[in-house]
């Protein structure tokens, strides 16, 4: 009996050192707190569309400054390896990057490729590396891409894919059936065709399509006062604070912020002059104006010709109908969901961010 005892005793000290043994780090930190400071986040990273574009640029200026200059004078091409071993291509003046057999035999560029002025690049070739043009940089059928960066404009090739971010200084236009990884960004305005995939886009203007034509807004709408709202609790304050759905009838106009606990439904070619939040979800139907934010606790949809002037931000997803326009050239905004389904004729002014997925509709 006495053995068992001491036998179960040694076991329970080996545990104990054990675990003891594992926390012994956690432990001197706790008491000495060398390391207490908090770790360093680069905000810019995460709310900074263009901050890798602009990473690149600064290295391209501060590595290829110099050889940039020589291939504007002579025109010529050149091959070189930076110090970190990484090989690099500069196009020469016809802009048609010199691909080597075995790159073709392998359908694979591991070069960074430059320009000195604008390139045309191959079909059905993968770049492993960053792409940059002091001029525009048009993109083959089928291309895939790591990274694009133009000083002018980019136009990818029917199917083509981004890997990882582009950025143009002036246009960005997508071909059908592209596919945009990561972050897309231009100084004028993108253009993405039907069947595009895309995540997060940031431009003045976003062209899906052709974009939209301005929607009319209707005229002779009946009033709806907010306290006359089926469940308003509290109206004070420019709001409307309903417990359960709200539902807007068609050509309707009502003054102020609604905010429902459940749905809200915005009748055809009614009009709201604040923001719509719906606890479980909104539906615009067609024609509708919204003058603020649109914001969902589930899903936003959104019918054709419908106009938003704030931010739509739904918690799942987020579908808009034909010829619609979001925010407006003097007010940009942002429509952020987890998926978002954006129909061809749609403008939108700022940034479109799917969490996710986005997708540009079929035609």
């Amino acid at each position: 009996m006495e053995s068992e005892t001491l036998w179960a005793a040694l076991l329970f000290a080996a545990f104990a050192l054990l675990n003891g043994i594992a926390l012994l780090p956690a432990i001197g930190e706790w008491r000495a707190r060398r390391d207490a400071q908090p770790l360093k986040v680069v905000r810019e990273y995460d709310g900074n569309v263009r901050f890798f574009a602009r990473s690149f640029a600064t290295f391209v200026d501060r590595q290829f400054g110099d050889v940039l200059v020589q291939c504007r004078q002579d025109g010529l091409a050149r091959d070189g390896i930076l110090s970190d071993g990484q090989a690099f291509h500069v196009a020469p003046a016809s802009g048609r990057p010199v691909i080597r057999q075995d790159e073709h035999r392998a359908r694979r560029v591991q070069r960074m490729v430059l320009g000195c002025g604008p390139l045309l690049l191959p079909d059905e070739l993968m770049f492993e590396r960053e792409i940059y043009s002091d001029g525009s940089i048009r993109g083959g059928r089928r291309g895939i891409y790591r990274a694009l960066l133009s000083k002018s404009h980019i136009a990818l090739g029917e199917a083509s894919a981004v890997l990882r971010w582009s950025h143009a200084e002036g246009t960005f236009v997508s071909a059908p059936a592209s596919v945009l990884f990561g972050r897309v960004s231009a100084e004028r305005s993108i253009t993405l065709r039907a069947r595009t995939c895309f995540t997060r886009l940031h431009a003045p203007v976003i062209w899906f399509g052709g974009g939209a034509e301005r929607p009319t807004r209707a005229f002779g709408l009946s009033r709806l006062a907010p306290h006359s709202l089926s469940g308003a609790f509290d109206t004070r304050g420019g709001r409307a604070l309903v417990k359960g759905d709200i539902e807007i009838p068609p050509r309707t106009r009502i003054e102020g912020a609604l905010v429902a606990t459940g749905r809200v439904r915005i009748g055809r070619e009614a009009w709201v002059s604040g923001n719509v939040k719906g606890g479980k979800g909104v539906y615009v139907e067609a024609g509708a104006w919204v003058d603020g934010a649109l914001i969902s606790g589930g899903a936003a949809h959104i019918e054709g010709s419908s106009w938003i002037n704030g931010p739509i931000v739904a918690e799942r997803h987020v579908s808009v109908g034909r010829n619609c326009r979001l925010g407006s050239p003097d007010k940009p905004t942002t429509v952020s969901a987890e998926a978002i389904l954006i129909a061809l004729d749609v403008t939108a002014y700022g940034t479109v961010w799917a969490r996710v997925t986005g997708r540009v509709g079929d035609g």
